[in-house]
């Protein structure tokens, strides 16, 4: 007599759960074959090497993804950190400069500093709200 045995398909949910309950270790291993009826030796310890073996490869492609994201961020971070030295030196001597005319008993030439400097500012936001202007109607145009 020949005895046939049915092949059960088990959810992903499933074999997660028994594989869970074995890692935490509050059941054997032999304790969930006899618990579930999970025929087969090495049924669940095949289980057991797919899902951890995936959690790896997850956990470790996760991690080198963050330690990509991290190495940019900080060569980014270098940069800036490289620009805002730069400016700050830059404002450091335009201030000095300042002193040094106040210091010459010179008040014209910070007045006139002053109003050399609005003057630019004004004459760039015109240039950008020209600029901004351009865009705007080269956008009406392809739209």
């Amino acid at each position: 007599m020949i005895i046939v045995r049915s092949n059960p398909k088990y959810s992903e949910r499933f074999k997660r759960q028994v594989v869970e309950e074995i890692q935490s270790g509050s059941i054997s291993i032999e304790g969930a074959r006899r618990k579930y009826g999970i025929g087969g030796s090495m049924t669940i310890p095949r289980w057991r090497e797919k899902i951890v073996t995936y959690r790896e490869e997850t956990i470790s492609g996760t991690e080198m993804l963050e330690e990509t994201k991290i190495k940019e961020l900080e060569a980014k971070n270098a940069v800036l950190k490289k620009q805002l030295m730069e400016k700050e030196t830059e404002l450091l001597i335009y201030k000095t400069m300042v002193e040094i005319s106040e210091d010459m008993k010179k008040p014209e030439v910070k007045k006139k500093i002053e109003q050399e400097l609005s003057r630019r500012l004004a004459k760039k936001k015109e240039v950008r709200m020209e600029n901004d202007t351009e865009l705007e109607n080269s956008a009406d145009i392809t739209e």
